[in-house]
């Protein structure tokens, strides 16, 4: 992990001075003796200097021999002195110097006589001076700093010397080998702050200590080089391979000898190009063995060598569920249930998704339903199924445990699913009953607007190019859309599906489209009916086009999308228009050009429907008795059924089951009253609109298959209340479904 993070620590010798000048001390330092408070900080300093001259004077006196000077008796010299000067740095003829001047606790800092702003300020931490890192790195060692943010780790590089650091750790690795640090780097602000101390025993700064400013001022001897080298590319990747789908890490430190900046880098993967990102080279590898190469380029334009690496990514195994069961042997009906489980998968790679069914053991598999139960209500055995997906997408082996229900009752399926579900719930209906039997609910009133629906469902499977719907459209209405490919494989993405509006008048006209929704292509024709349905409901997506005479523009276009075999194309919009416009839905190859909307075939219809109908919505007001369920079928008989005409074939038709047609029902309570809906026909996923809260899924988890004893949760009237619900039958699904309504008495 520590070969990837590049931080630099500075080689500092330093020396602290008080007012007068000082001189570079030869002899090793006695412990200085603690002042008063009122000066402790500036104390702490000078303890920290001494500290670090005393390791450098030790260096010296091995080499040099020199006689040492006693540094109590130093300090007794600088506290007599009247001037505050600092020390006076002697430079040879053939180097360079820079001298940095920091204030404890300020932002402004002086490098070589330009005054700069700092992001954080040196501070007093523990005791301790810490400065800022990055700054008197590169300021002053003229060194390159790295930070790998997510291991918290600093790599310094200057002139052949490798420095890391890490946030919160107090050792570092200098060329290699551990070294103790008196205080941990920390991260203020963004800023990198480190222990003076560690930079004046590393490196070889000079430093001096204004007293009575509280200045620390730094400088380091440069030398004057005559040559530049090239930098040095590394990298090293954090594992010896990965899964396909997981996240690759690598620790990249490059560095230069000289000192200069690497200022650019080039990062090759075999097989899949050049890139100065390395992250976008590594997404969404297949297994297989990879070489990654990198070369750098210093601030003098001088590149690197290439230096490489085997990347190894191995096949990623789908998750695999250990254990599965529940935390108790037995529950009451009503009672809560609790599942623990254990999964194995690959490092790092969590899970995305939960896929639940429960059933009775008397239930066949398919009568499943696709959710977590969290409760039973009726003795017996059930089945309850666990499948996992991983990030990568990997699906685990479905895993089942059998839910043991007893006699004792803690809570009724009605009290719970009206207390404590959630609108979209199931509703298993445990008990048996036939929600036809419920009495049939008054309808104080009903009215059907003369809006008009205008629908293209037919031939709802194509295979041939060709019109499938063509009809006039005048005034405000509806259009609904569902068509599904059924070309042969070999030609079907070479399918497009437009809607066309064409003015055949001698006056401009404009279309305003609102709650625009058309979405595919998908094959879950089931689902992608509900995701439709709830989408309208939730849109509130306005845009107007003006319609110049003769002229024909596509309101929908699928040419730039892919639409396979199976797949399904639907959608519903709202239109308004200022004249009469002409409609077309087709099925042509994706390069011709819509001129050609003339010359191809008209199809013929199937079972399903097309068609223009007057009606767009049904109102109903009802009043919900008190003390007795009651029911209300939506979609069933031809006397509902709006009306209207074929305009290709001039006949006359009926929309069964009211595609298109919403169902607004007023609802008054007479005592607190649970609504639920009860899909009678043998398919159904659908969403409903609560016009004074919200849109919701119906049901809010997989869908109803031939189950008309099983119902959907819509919600809770209080007693008093008035409430308006919209019904829309899904595109995809089938009519008719119940809506029942359960007051409180007979929960």
């Amino acid at each position: 992990m520590n070969k990837k993070m590049t931080s630099l620590l500075l080689g500092m010798t330093m020396a602290f001075s008080m007012p007068i000048q000082s001189t570079i001390y030869a002899e090793e330092v006695n412990a200085v003796q603690q002042e008063d408070k009122e000066i402790k900080e500036d104390n702490e300093i000078k303890e920290e200097a001494d500290t670090v001259q005393e390791d450098h004077v030790k260096q010296e006196e091995e080499s040099s021999k020199e006689s040492m000077i006693d540094e109590e008796e130093q300090v007794q010299e600088e506290s007599t002195s009247a001037s505050d000067i600092g020390e006076t740095f002697h430079v040879n003829e053939d180097e360079t110097i820079s001298k940095l001047i920091m204030t404890i606790g300020k932002k402004q800092a002086i490098l070589d006589g330009t005054t700069y702003t700092l992001q954080t300020a040196p501070k007093i931490i523990k005791e301790r001076t810490y400065l800022p890192l990055r700054f008197v790195a590169e300021n002053i060692l003229k060194a390159q700093v790295d930070f790998n943010h997510s291991q918290k780790q600093i790599v310094i590089h200057k002139v052949g010397m490798r420095v890391i650091l890490e946030v919160g750790k107090n050792t570092a690795i200098v060329n290699g080998e551990k070294v103790d640090l008196d205080g941990a780097p920390v991260i203020e602000a963004s800023t990198t702050l480190v222990p003076l101390r560690f930079l004046g025993e590393t490196f070889g700064l000079q430093v001096d200590y204004h007293h009575t400013q509280k200045q620390v001022m730094l400088s380091k001897k440069q030398e004057i080089t005559t040559s530049n080298k090239a930098p040095t590319a590394h990298f090293s990747f954090k594992k010896e391979s990965y899964s396909e789908g997981e996240t690759i890490e690598l620790i990249e430190d490059s560095y230069d000898e000289d000192g200069d900046r690497i200022v650019a880098r080039n990062w090759e993967l075999s097989g899949k190009g050049s890139s100065q990102d390395v992250s976008s080279l590594l997404k969404n590898l297949k297994a297989g063995t990879y070489e990654l190469t990198l070369k750098v380029k210093d601030e003098k334009g001088l590149w690197s060598s290439a230096y490489a690496q085997s990347l190894v990514i191995i096949p990623n195994k789908p998750p695999v569920i250990t254990t599965f069961s529940t935390q108790k042997t037995s529950y009451a009906q009503g009672e809560a249930l609790s599942f623990d489980y254990t999964y194995d998968n690959e490092e790092g790679e969590g899970i995305s998704k939960e896929r639940w069914t429960y059933r009775s053991v008397n239930e066949a598999s398919n009568q499943a339903v696709i959710t977590k139960p969290y409760a039973f209500f009726a003795p017996g055995e059930y089945i309850v199924t666990l499948e996992l997906t991983d990030v990568a997408g990997k699906v685990s082996e479905e895993m089942q445990t059998t839910v043991h229900i007893t006699k004792e009752i803690k809570q009724t399926e009605w009290a719970y699913h009206f207390t404590q579900g959630k609108i979209g719930d199931t509703i298993d209906n445990y008990q048996g009953i036939n929600y036809r039997n419920y009495k049939t609910a008054t309808i104080k009133s009903q009215l059907q607007n003369k809006d008009t629906l205008w629908m293209s469902d037919s031939p709802e499977v194509v295979t041939t190019n060709g019109i499938l719907y063509k009809g006039d459209f005048t005034g405000e209405g509806r259009v609904l859309l569902h068509h599904i490919n059924g070309f042969n494989e070999n030609v079907a993405s070479e399918k497009r599906f437009v809607l066309v509006a064409e003015n055949n008048e001698e006056e401009p006209i404009t279309i305003r489209i609102s709650q625009e929704v058309i979405k595919g292509p998908v094959e879950d024709v089931l689902y992608l009916g509900q995701q439709v349905l709830y989408d309208y409901w939730k849109s509130n997506s306005s845009r107007t086009i003006t319609l110049a005479p003769g002229q024909k523009v596509a309101l929908y276009d699928s040419k730039n999308k892919t639409w396979l075999k199976e797949q399904c194309i639907s959608g519903i919009m709202n239109l308004e228009t200022n004249g009469t416009v002409q409609l077309t839905t087709a099925v042509m190859d994706r390069t011709d050009d819509l001129n050609q909307l003339d010359t191809l075939p008209l199809l013929d219809k199937s079972i399903h429907v097309r068609g223009t109908f007057e009606g767009t919505v049904r109102y109903y007001d009802l009043d919900i008795e008190k003390g007795k369920s009651t029911q209300i079928v939506l979609g069933e008989t031809p006397e509902e059924w709006v009306s209207g005409a074929d305009a290709i074939t001039g006949e006359w038709i009926q929309n069964k089951g009211n595609f298109g047609v919403t169902y607004r029902l007023t609802l008054t309570a007479q005592e607190d009253t649970g609504i639920i809906l009860n899909p009678r026909a043998d398919v159904f996923r659908g969403a409903i609109k609560w016009v004074d809260t919200d849109t919701y899924l119906a049901p809010n988890a997989g869908y109803f298959m031939g189950q008309n004893k099983k119902a959907v949760l819509l919600g809770v009237i209080k007693k008093g209340e008035t409430r308006v619900l919209e019904y829309m039958l899904p595109n995809g699904s089938s009519a008719p479904v119940l809506l029942g309504f359960i007051p409180k008495s007979q929960w």
